[in-house]
């Protein structure tokens, strides 16, 4: 009996070994294909300097002579290159995409971490120089710039203060200062629950004017109250899979993609780089209030499942309509905030639209 209980442990020790073995090489397998550079194209990532430091960015395209499209993920300060790789692959077939991860974070922050806080003059000055940096290297005069969520605030302040480096902006999951975005919250909601007291009752107690000094435990009542519950919800291709695949997703990647907060130090690094205290007042001093005519087509991409108080779709409806532009267009996905960033083909028709009226046809 008890050899046999010996003999049940080790072909199962030796059955989780194969798993294992089986499991690395198909990974192996499939980074493989995903590092494979297209004829006439380019595929492969790179440090490079910005400002005195190191920032890492990806760069993929089926034809060196695509257009260039600067991709500016959210957070702040939360890089999807992890897990975003069947999307740049995805674009491009019509653009060079280049993926950047910023100042301190993602592939920058184990090899090239920041030393203290990223200011919002940092930030705006990190993306000017990235821009300068493509332009040169592939020897444009203007390239598309992308933004997601907190990263279209960036993109939307640096196509405001050099408009002639841009053919287009997309702002995908968009939002705008917050204060901005929880006062349309708060309105739109007491429209909405009216015939609701408890609701009311709670939204009446909620100040949305509390920039710096944000009542945390107030603002998770409103949106348990008010909001989808969205999470990482929307791709159409497969989270996993992407990070298993991507041939530039190291562990440390991987691990701050899927719990960025408790993996390492990081949760007391990134109140480093951004403090609480100065989150909002961050994307405030970044995004372009001051600027109602833009000179760079904007376009959007939202969901009308965005409903959070820091980012809904109401706010930006509202502010959309209150500027103007070259050409102006919004779109919307059926669903929460990722999903306008994640659903790829949606993004890459709309990159392909984009394409077609500010390049093809100029």
């Amino acid at each position: 009996m008890f050899k046999k209980v010996l003999k049940g442990i080790k072909w199962f020790f030796i059955s989780i070994l194969g798993i294992i073995v089986l499991f690395i090489l198909i990974c192996f397998i499939g980074r493989g294909i995903n590092s494979i550079t297209p004829k006439n194209g380019i595929n492969e990532s790179r440090y490079v300097d910005i400002n005195g430091t190191k920032q890492w960015i990806s760069i993929y395209s089926e034809n060196k002579d695509n257009p260039v499209l600067l991709y500016v993920h959210g957070g702040p300060f939360y890089p999807t290159s992890a897990f975003d790789f069947p999307m740049m692959k995805k674009l491009g077939k019509e653009y060079t995409v280049v993926n950047w991860d910023q100042r301190g974070v993602g592939h920058n922050y184990k090899k090239y971490p920041a030393e203290g806080k990223i200011t919002s003059d940092v930030m705006i000055e990190d993306g000017k120089e990235m821009t300068k940096y493509l332009k040169e290297t592939f020897g444009v005069d203007k390239i598309v710039i992308w933004g997601s969520s907190a990263g279209s605030v960036v993109a939307a302040r640096l196509i405001a203060d050099n408009p002639e480096n841009y053919y287009a902006f997309l702002g995908t999951s968009a939002v705008e200062a917050p204060v901005n975005m929880r006062t349309t919250f708060k309105e739109v909601m007491l429209e909405k629950y009216k015939d609701d007291p408890d609701t009311v009752a709670l939204l009446e107690k909620y100040d949305p004017d509390t920039e710096n000094n944000l009542d945390i435990d107030m603002e998770a009542k409103v949106k348990e109250r008010c909001s989808v519950k969205d999470g990482l919800k929307g791709a159409d291709f497969n989270l996993l899979t992407a990070m298993m695949f991507n041939p530039y997703a190291g562990l440390n990647e991987i691990c701050l993609a899927i719990m960025p907060l408790s993996y390492d130090n990081y949760l007391d690094y990134r109140y480093m780089i951004l403090p609480e205290e100065y989150h909002a007042q961050f994307t405030r001093e970044i995004f372009p209030s001051d600027v109602k005519e833009f000179k760079v087509p904007l376009y959007y991409l939202l969901g009308k499942k965005d409903e959070a108080p820091g980012s809904n779709h109401y706010a930006m409806e509202k502010y959309i309509d209150s500027i103007t532009a070259p050409e102006k267009e919004v779109r919307f996905v059926e669903g929460g905030h990722y999903t306008a960033t994640l659903e790829s083909e949606t993004v890459k028709e709309y990159l392909h639209d984009i394409k077609e009226k500010n390049i093809n046809n100029k």
